[in-house]
């Protein structure tokens, strides 16, 4: 049994992928930027860090969504009155949308807060490995 404080509690730090996610975008729109100097420059070692760097945000971005969607999808369990049934009937929601590819055995709520927190460490990762980039490319560059 979950209870509507906890499901709010996650949902409150899953939301905090938005503001992750909109400083992953201006480092993505820094590191198109350098990247494009760079290359422009025959600075080839910096701009591949660039590249990484983008691709980077964009795997960001994609935890950022999934992340959001889970925070959204608890705020509608929570609209429910029947937590329990809800969690099981949000499986077969998704699946019957083409979300899920197979409708997974019946998940307790712990499996479903370890994987929702999976999705916001990834998305920090993505956005640490992002940050790593740009400024080993302005590192790099700097030494050339």
């Amino acid at each position: 049994m979950s209870t509507p404080l906890e499901m709010r509690t996650m949902a409150a730090l899953l939301r905090q992928a938005a503001p992750l996610d909109r400083l992953s975008l201006a480092l993505l729109a820094v590191a198109l930027l350098l990247g494009a100097w760079y290359a422009s420059v025959g600075a080839a070692p910096a701009a591949m860090l660039c590249l990484l760097s983008v691709l980077a945000g964009v795997v960001q971005r994609y935890w950022a969504a999934r992340a959001g969607l889970d925070a959204a999808l608890l705020d509608a369990v929570l609209a429910e009155a029947e937590l329990d049934q809800a969690g099981s009937d949000l499986d077969a929601v998704l699946h019957r949308l083409g979300l899920l590819r197979r409708l997974p055995p019946p998940r307790d709520w712990q499996v479903r807060w370890r994987g929702m927190r999976g999705l916001l460490l990834r998305q920090i990762a993505s956005l640490a490995l992002q940050l790593l980039a740009v400024l080993a490319a302005l590192i790099v560059a700097a030494a050339a």
